[in-house]
């Protein structure tokens, strides 16, 4: 580990980025927050990027069903919506409400 942050602060810092990201604050501020309240000096920007990919990578996992919709709705953009039923019909919803 970085020698500004140790095991448990960045388990913490994990948490903490977990637990805000879906919430209307930064998550990032946290992060440099709760690493001044841990005394680590300074965040590492290393650290920082990989916390966030792996939230990413949780997201994508969590909706991976949904997302794929998504991706066949973008694939059938031209068939038109009366066309469409069940799972085709709902993935292009999503992406309609999403844009």
């Amino acid at each position: 580990m970085h020698a500004g942050i140790s095991w448990l602060t960045a388990l913490v810092l994990a948490v903490v980025q977990g637990a805000t990201e879906f919430i209307p604050v930064s998550s990032s501020a946290h992060l440099v927050i709760g690493a001044q309240l841990l005394g680590a000096k300074e965040l590492p920007l290393a650290y920082a990027v990989v916390v966030h990919l792996g939230t990413l990578v949780a997201v994508v996992v969590y909706y991976w069903r949904d997302l794929a919709q998504l991706g066949q709705a973008v694939l059938r953009a031209g068939a038109r919506v009366g066309e469409e039923t069940g799972e085709g019909c709902n993935g292009r919803r999503l992406l309609g409400l999403l844009l």
